[in-house]
C-alpha cells in the first residue's frame, strides 16, 4: 500500500490541520484591566520537561502583559489556569493520549510522538502531550498560533512577543502533531541557536546517516576479514575505527546478518529506540569482487553516476527481514545517497526507512526538478512504509545569498503527499540571509502545505517592521538570481567555489544594494534597525567578493602580447590585494557576535584561485628584473611567498628540473593503469605510466592520451565528463626551499568547472600544509595552450609536493588538456 495514501486517508485531519470545535460566544479571558486571570499551573512535583514548558510560557506571559506571570502550583481545586502536563492529562475526558507502537504505520486514534492536545473547560485551558518533550512543543505552538509570538530567529534579535492590553480566546479543543516526525536543521550549534530550534518545533527522530564505520569496526573485521572490500585485487579495510573512506562488502549475506544482529543489540538496550541506522560511510570505494559485481553490473547510471541500489537495498532488506522478526515496528535508516539515490529494481523492506538526498536548489532547471519529484512518487511506491529527504540548504560554503525557497517549499510539500516523514535540512545558516529560509523550512515541516506567499507575509511585516517591503524586495530579487542561472543542473553546484559570483554580477549587486539602503531609513524600531543590518552586514562580502573576483578574471585572462607596463601591473597587483584583504575583513566583521551573519570557513575555497604568479611570470620572461620591481612598487610584504617565490623563478631560469612533461615514450592502458574497476571507466584510453590518476567514475568521464596537434612530436591528456578527475605526482620536498610548477592547458570551462593547475604541500601524515594554491583557465573556451605557474616555499613541516592538473564539475561541453606539466625546484642561492 501506498504510505502516503495511509495517511492522506486516515490521519490527514490530525497531521496537517487540527480538531478545533469552538462555540461561537464561548469566550476565556486571559488577561483584562491589569487582571491575571489564568496562571501557569504545573504539578509540585512537575517533572523537568514540565517545569521547563511552564517558566517558558510565564516568561512570555509576562513579556506580553509587562506583568510578571505566576507560575505555580495549583491552590484550589477547581481554580482557573493554564494547566499543564499531567494536570492536564488527569482532567481530560478522553485520557491520555496514545502513541503509536509504530510510527510509520498506525492504528485507530494513535498519534505520533510529538503530539500534543489543547482543550478549554469550565474557564480554564489545559495543555498535555504525548510524550515528555511534547508539552514545550504544545506552549510553545499555543504561543505562536493563538498569541501571535514569533521566535524569526535566534536569540533576542529574533524573538517578537506583542504587546496586549487585554487577551481571551475562544473555547478550544484540538489535538495537534508535526506532519514530519522526524524533524532536522542542521549547524544550529549555539545555545540560541538550539533554543531556536525547540521553540519551532524541530525534534529529530530517528536515525538514519553514515553508521557502518561503527557498526563494523576492526575488531568486527579482524575475525571476519573477507567482510572487508577487496578494490584493486586487495583487502582494504578502516585505517582506524571511524574511518569511513571504505565499505563493508555488502553483498555478502554475513554481513547484513552482522548489521540486523548490532541494531537488535540496540533496540534490546533501548526498547524506545525507533530506529538504527545503517547508512553507508561517506565514500564510493565499493566492494570490486566478483559478488558485488553480479549485482551492479551491467552498470546503469542515475544522475549521471553509477547506479548502486542493487546492492545498498539488497543489503538493507536482508537486515531488515532479520531485524523485523525480532523488532517488527522498528526501522533501519539508511541514505539514499549519491550512488544509491534511486529506487532498486525490486520491493524494499518496509521496514527500511531511507532519506532521499537531493540538492533542490537545481530546480531552476525543469527537467531536474520534475525529475526529482518523480524520484519521490517512486520512493513512496518502492514498499518502504516512510521515507525522509535530506536537503542541502547551505548557507555554510556560499559568500551570496543561495535561496530557492519555493523550490525548498515546493519539494518539502510534495514529498509529504509521497510519503516522506522525516526531514533533514543542512543548512549552518549564514544569518545575514537565511532567516527566512529556516524558519520558514521549521513551519513547513509541521504543515507542508502552508502557502509560502502566507509565510512571507508573516515574516516580513513581523521581523522587519516600517522596512518590511524593501527588505522583502532585496530579498526577491536574490531568489531570482539563483533561479535565473543557465547551465546543467550539478548537485551541490558552485559549493565553496568561485563561479558563484557570477549569479550576482555588479549591476544586480547595485540594487540590491539600494534595497537595503531603502530599508536603513524606513527602520523604526532598534530591533528592526538591528536586522536590517545583519543582512546588510552580509551583504558586504558578497559586494566585496564580486568586487574582488572581477578583478581577479580580468587579471586571469592577461595575455602576453597584451601585458600591460611593469607600473600598470604594479597598480592592479595592489589593487588586487587592497580587494582581497577587504573580503578577509568583511568576512572577519560578518561572523562575529552573538548572530553571526556570515560562516567565515566560505572564503576557504572562493579565494584560492591566484592570478598573480602567472601575471609576475609572464613580466619576469619580458625582463627577469620586472617581478621583484612590481612587488617591491606594490608593497608587497615577503608573507606573500607565493608571489616572492615568481622572483627566484625569474632569476634562475635553469634550476634543475624534477618531472618534465608527461613521459609520453611511456603510457600504459587505462585497463593496467586504473585496474579494477574496469567497469567503471569505459572511456578511459592510454594514460601516461608514471603519473596517479584518481578519477571520480561518471556516466560521460573520459581520460586518455590523445595527439597534440600544435605539435605532432608531442601528446596532450583529454579531461571529459568529470565530477572531479586529478592527474598527479608526488615528489619528496625540503623544507624552505622553493619549488615551481608549469603547465601548458587548454579546454572549455563553464560556470561551477573548476580546470586547473595545482600545487599543495603535506606533512608526513598526508595532511595539508600551506596554504594549498590553484590556478584556473578562464570561462569559456581557451584554444590556445596557456602557461600556467605557480610557486611556493615548502613550509615546515612539509615532506611531500603534490603537483599536477585537475578537472570538476564539467558540464556536456567542457574539457581539458594538458601538453606538459613540470616541477622545478629552485637553486638555493637564486633568492
Amino acid at each position: 500500500m501506498n504510505p502516503a495514501g495511509f495517511w492522506i486517508r486516515g490521519a490527514f485531519p490530525i497531521l496537517i490541520g487540527w480538531l478545533f470545535f469552538a462555540s461561537a460566544h464561548a469566550k476565556i479571558t486571559v488577561f483584562a484591566d491589569g487582571r491575571i486571570f489564568l496562571p501557569v499551573i504545573v504539578p509540585a512535583d512537575a517533572l523537568p520537561s514540565e517545569r521547563e514548558a511552564a517558566e517558558e510560557f510565564g516568561r512570555v506571559l509576562g513579556s506580553m502583559f509587562g506583568v510578571r506571570w505566576p507560575v505555580r502550583a495549583p491552590i484550589n481545586v477547581g481554580e482557573c489556569g493554564f494547566y499543564l502536563g499531567g494536570l492536564a492529562s488527569s482532567a481530560s475526558p478522553d485520557g491520555k493520549l496514545i502513541v503509536a507502537k509504530d510510527f510509520f504505520h498506525r492504528k485507530g486514534n494513535e498519534v505520533g510522538p510529538d503530539a500534543f492536545r489543547i482543550r478549554s473547560s469550565h474557564g480554564s485551558i489545559f495543555i498535555d502531550a504525548a510524550t515528555l518533550d511534547g508539552i514545550g512543543f504544545a506552549v510553545d505552538w499555543f504561543l505562536q498560533h493563538e498569541g501571535g509570538v514569533r521566535w524569526y530567529a535566534p536569540g533576542a534579535m529574533g524573538e517578537v512577543i506583542p504587546y496586549r492590553a487585554n487577551w481571551t480566546l475562544p473555547e478550544l479543543n484540538m489535538v495537534r502533531e508535526p506532519a514530519y516526525i522526524s524533524r532536522e536543521i542542521t549547524g544550529l550549534n549555539s545555545t540560541e541557536e538550539k533554543l531556536w530550534a525547540r521553540r519551532n518545533g524541530l525534534r529529530s527522530r530517528v536515525e538514519f546517516t553514515h553508521a557502518l564505520a561503527a557498526v563494523f569496526p576492526r575488531s568486527v573485521l579482524e575475525e571476519h576479514p573477507e567482510w572487508s572490500p577487496l578494490i584493486e585485487g586487495k583487502r582494504h579495510g578502516p585505517v582506524s575505527d571511524g574511518d569511513q573512506n571504505w565499505q563493508p562488502n555488502l553483498a555478502l549475506p554475513g554481513v547484513a546478518d552482522h548489521a540486523a544482529e548490532v541494531a537488535c543489540a540496540a533496540f534490546q538496550c533501548d526498547p524506545s529506540r525507533l530506529s538504527f541506522s545503517l547508512g553507508i560511510n561517506d565514500t564510493v570505494r565499493f566492494d570490486q569482487s566478483e559478488s558485488t559485481r553480479a549485482l551492479v553490473e551491467p552498470v546503469h547510471y542515475f544522475r549521471g553516476m553509477p547506479d548502486y541500489s542493487p546492492l545498498v537495498f539488497t543489503f538493507m532488506n536482508r537486515a531488515a527481514g532479520e531485524m523485523s522478526s525480532h523488532w517488527p515496528n522498528r526501522y533501519l535508516g539508511c541514505l539514499a545517497y549519491f550512488w544509491c539515490e534511486n529506487p532498486p529494481p525490486f520491493r524494499v523492506h518496509p521496514n527500511v526507512l531511507p532519506f532521499i538526498t537531493t540538492d533542490r536548489s537545481q530546480y531552476f532547471d525543469e527537467k531536474y526538478r520534475a525529475g526529482d519529484l518523480a524520484l519521490m512518487s517512486r520512493w513512496g511506491a518502492s514498499g518502504v512504509h516512510a521515507f525522509g529527504l535530506w536537503e542541502y540548504a547551505y548557507g555554510r560554503g556560499f559568500v551570496v545569498p543561495r535561496l530557492y525557497c519555493r523550490a525548498l517549499a515546493e519539494s518539502i510539500r510534495a514529498g509529504w503527499h509521497y510519503g516522506a516523514r522525516g526531514y533533514l535540512a543542512e543548512v549552518e545558516p549564514n544569518w545575514g540571509f537565511d532567516a527566512f529560509k529556516v524558519w520558514m523550512l521549521a513551519q513547513l515541516m509541521w504543515e507542508p502545505d502552508r502557502r509560502i506567499e502566507d509565510l512571507e507575509n508573516d515574516f516580513y511585516s513581523g521581523y522587519y517592521g516600517a522596512a518590511a517591503r524593501p527588505m522583502r524586495r532585496f530579498f526577491e530579487l536574490c531568489e531570482e538570481s539563483w533561479m535565473s542561472q543557465r547551465g546543467t543542473p550539478r548537485w551541490l553546484k558552485y559549493y565553496g567555489q568561485e563561479d558563484q559570483a557570477l549569479l550576482f554580477p555588479v549591476e544586480t549587486c547595485g540594487k540590491l544594494r539600494r534595497f537595503l539602503e531603502a530599508a536603513a531609513t524606513a527602520t523604526e524600531t532598534p530591533e528592526e534597525t538591528i536586522r536590517v543590518k545583519e543582512t546588510a552586514r552580509a551583504f558586504d562580502v558578497t559586494e566585496s567578493y564580486v568586487r574582488f573576483d572581477g578583478l581577479r578574471r580580468a587579471l586571469g585572462n592577461s595575455r602576453p602580447d597584451t601585458l600591460p607596463s611593469s607600473d600598470a601591473l604594479a597598480d592592479s597587483v595592489s589593487k588586487f590585494v587592497r580587494l582581497r584583504e577587504n573580503v578577509y575583513q568583511k568576512m572577519k566583521t560578518a561572523s562575529l557576535g552573538e548572530m553571526p551573519a556570515m560562516v567565515a570557513s566560505a572564503l576557504a575555497g572562493v579565494m584560492r584561485n591566484d592570478p598573480i604568479p602567472r601575471l609576475l611570470w609572464l613580466a619576469g620572461y619580458r625582463n627577469p628584473s620586472e617581478p621583484g620591481r612590481i612587488l617591491t612598487v606594490a608593497g608587497i610584504s615577503k608573507n606573500e611567498s607565493r608571489w616572492w617565490s615568481m622572483v627566484a623563478v625569474s632569476e634562475s631560469q635553469n634550476s634543475p628540473m624534477i618531472r618534465n612533461g608527461l613521459e609520453n615514450s611511456a603510457l600504459l592502458p587505462a585497463k593496467d593503469k586504473l585496474k579494477e574497476p574496469r567497469f567503471l571507466y569505459p572511456k578511459f584510453g592510454v594514460l601516461p605510466l608514471k603519473w596517479q590518476v584518481q578519477a571520480m567514475p561518471t556516466e560521460n568521464g573520459q581520460m586518455e592520451i590523445v595527439d597534440n596537434f600544435a605539435d605532432t612530436l608531442k601528446k596532450a591528456v583529454h579531461i571529459g565528463g568529470a565530477y572531479d578527475t586529478q592527474l598527479f605526482q608526488w615528489y619528496p620536498v625540503e623544507p624552505g626551499r622553493t619549488y615551481f610548477a608549469e603547465a601548458q592547458l587548454r579546454g572549455n570551462s563553464s560556470p561551477g568547472n573548476d580546470a586547473a593547475l595545482f600545487l599543495t604541500f603535506v606533512d608526513g601524515a598526508g595532511k595539508s600544509v600551506g596554504a594549498g594554491e590553484m590556478q584556473s583557465l578562464p570561462k569559456g573556451v581557451t584554444n590556445d595552450w596557456r602557461t600556467m605557474v605557480l610557486a611556493d616555499q615548502a613550509p615546515l613541516g612539509a615532506k611531500w609536493v603534490g603537483v599536477g592538473v585537475g578537472a570538476s564539475g564539467q558540464d556536456s561541453d567542457d574539457w581539458l588538456e594538458t601538453s606538459s606539466i613540470e616541477l622545478r625546484m629552485i637553486s638555493a642561492g637564486s633568492r
